[in-house]
């Protein structure tokens, strides 16, 4: 469980204002994870950081302007048999963090990519973070696309999570 919560580090780090900016919003280049074999295009206007304390982040985009972020999470199973047990675990950990569930697991399909998303919402204090969760399998490597948006600007951003998931190549 100690993995999967570590993965929840992102949200600490959001709430309270920890990140390393790595490149500002225009034209990112492609990233490419060789470990999981997956390059990954930024969403336009975007820009690049390295979440701290999360080995298993393999990208993170921010919107400066919303603060809306986009955090792509890699794990290589031991076995494909495995991953429902990885993705249940994260979403048992996000119920510890007092996120509450807004929007039931639903199949998904991201153009070839196809999994589940649930939302979650969490009260920070004057801003309620709503939280987007898509979780999928590629061979033996599991996903999760987690978009972290203000309740307001989700509908507004949702999109670029959207069009994140449809541009992932798998090498």
């Amino acid at each position: 469980m100690k993995r999967v919560s570590a993965s929840l580090g992102l949200v600490l780090c959001l709430l309270c204002g920890s990140a390393e900016l790595y490149a500002q919003s225009g034209d990112l280049a492609p990233i490419v994870n060789d470990l999981v074999g997956v390059t990954i295009t930024p969403p336009a206007g975007w820009e690049e950081f390295k979440v701290t304390g999360n080995d298993k982040s393999i990208a993170a985009f921010r919107h400066a302007e919303s603060q809306s972020q986009i955090e792509i999470i890699a794990t290589k199973l031991i076995s494909a048999d495995v991953a429902q047990v990885y993705f249940d675990t994260f979403t048992q950990s996000l119920s510890s963090y007092e996120f509450q569930e807004v929007a039931a697991s639903t199949p998904v399909s991201f153009g070839s990519i196809s999994g589940t998303q649930v939302e979650y919402e969490y009260n920070a204090g004057i801003t309620k973070v709503r939280l987007v969760v898509v979780s999928f399998l590629q061979k033996d490597v599991a996903y999760l696309v987690v978009g972290y948006f203000g309740v307001p600007e989700r509908e507004q951003y949702y999109p670029a999570l959207k069009t994140t998931i449809e541009k992932l190549v798998f090498n």
